[in-house]
């Protein structure tokens, strides 16, 4: 950097920058949501890192998970934070009630995915999509098999 010759760098203010903690999650995502909800409790777990979320009442994630969806945004914009600070439209990334079951209906899987894996070649890819249908066949031989030894029993 020295040797290119001066360069005025600017930085934002420590106060106003954004922050992430150890999970990668902005510590400031919070302030753009709702302010009934931060007085409930929201978990943000936007990099799908499984963790705790139990003891929140909502959870912010690109995972489908079995509770009522609150809100929606759209995951267009990098990073991934980006998309709920602008308002982005779409639905990959959820706002989760955790207090209200509710059958996931959805399954985005393949545009999170899709979102996380730019800049992937065409082999690597290729490994993703066969360790997903792997894993979906074996699910799929699992339940089969339990079906099948249930109903012997």
């Amino acid at each position: 950097l020295l040797a290119v010759g001066d360069k005025e760098y600017r930085f934002a203010p420590a106060d106003k920058a954004c922050r992430y903690d150890i999970f990668f999650e902005n510590k400031r995502l919070a302030e753009y949501l709702p302010e009934d909800l931060l007085a409930e409790g929201v978990c943000i777990n936007l990099a799908g890192i499984s963790r705790g979320f139990e003891k929140y009442r909502y959870v912010l994630t690109t995972s489908d998970l079995p509770y009522k969806t609150v809100r929606t945004w759209g995951l267009l914009l990098r990073p991934v934070d980006m998309n709920i600070i602008v308002g982005t439209e779409g639905s990959e990334i959820k706002l989760y009630d955790t207090t209200v079951p509710e059958k996931c209906t959805t399954d985005h899987s393949y545009l999170v995915l899709k979102y996380e894996s730019r800049g992937l070649n065409y082999r690597q890819v290729g490994k993703l999509e066969k360790e997903l249908f792997l894993r979906a066949a074996r699910g799929k031989i699992k339940r089969t098999l339990k079906k099948l030894f249930k109903k012997k029993k």
